[in-house]
């Protein structure tokens, strides 16, 4: 567009002065008088409207090229797409630009998947976390120690996929068989401990020269006690204090009479009572 065959819209003339590193102008829309002025032209509209109307016929043509070859080609249709998009004013990246920006495409790629498996793996963990935990199920909301008695079925149901996702699972569906199992146990210790109130009870022990023998009380020995192999015989304590009570009982009074009572300590005995021999033999 040469300035002859434009009228100027504005004008603008330097005022010496620069702002960052820039001169500055001042606009004028008349042409200021006795000092120098640069022009300033309206783009011709129309020239540009046929510019870009040619380039988008060209690129309409290629677009129809390549819908009738079903196909895309380097010469026919990349190439001229290029110069029509070039001619209209717009000027792509170089190969080694546009080659970067594919690269940093694929990274992007790369990380927003990796992103993606990642979240996953954390939602798997909260799943298998929260069903695996006491609350109650998240998906029908049945508590979480009546399981077995889900509508779908357990394992079958929501939650026992989401208690599947951990690693851990059957590692831990064993340890809680293990314990239920263990707490059978301690039950069945705990009810033959209660069976007979004279099923345990502790028991003065005298140790001398490799014998064992316990204490029973005796009214005609002296000191009023003796020592029995039975131990079936000998006097029970229902407390250890109460038995330590008597050790010492015994201690003394083996010491007033002169005699020296060798070891003496309190052992716990366990035997076995009709209730206990009845519930042994039914199991």
């Amino acid at each position: 567009m040469s300035e002859s065959k434009h009228t100027p819209v504005a004008w603008l003339v330097a005022t010496g002065a620069t702002h960052e590193g820039r001169e500055t102008y001042t606009r004028h829309e008349q042409r200021p008088p006795l000092c120098d002025a640069e022009p300033i032209y309206a783009p011709d509209l129309a020239a540009e409207v046929e510019r870009l109307k040619s380039a988008l016929t060209k690129i309409s043509g290629i677009r129809d090229s390549m819908i009738g070859c079903q196909k895309v080609n380097w010469s026919e249709h990349v190439y001229p797409l290029v110069a029509a998009l070039d001619a209209a004013g717009f000027e792509g990246a170089s190969y080694e630009v546009a080659r970067d920006q594919i690269g940093t495409l694929l990274e992007r790629t790369n990380k927003a998947e990796a992103e993606v498996e990642r979240l996953r793996a954390e939602n798997d963990r909260l799943r298998a976390k929260l069903g695996n935990s006491p609350e109650p199920c998240a998906y029908c909301a049945l508590p979480a120690d009546k399981l077995l008695d889900c509508h779908m079925g357990f394992p079958g149901c929501p939650r026992a996929d989401d208690m599947m996702l951990c690693g851990h699972f059957g590692a831990a569906m064993e340890a809680a068989g293990l314990r239920a199992d263990l707490d059978a146990e301690r039950r069945k210790v705990e009810a033959l401990r209660s069976a007979s109130v004279d099923s345990r009870g502790w028991l003065v022990e005298w140790r001398y020269h490799g014998s064992v023998q316990w204490l029973y009380l005796w009214a005609v020995a002296g000191g009023g006690f003796s020592f029995t192999a039975d131990a079936s015989k000998a006097l029970r304590l229902a407390r250890r204090e109460d038995a330590e009570a008597v050790l010492e009982w015994a201690r003394d009074t083996d010491s007033r009479r002169g005699l020296h009572s060798s070891t003496f300590l309190v052992t716990e005995h366990v035997w076995e009572s009709a209730a206990l021999a009845s519930t042994e033999g039914g199991a």
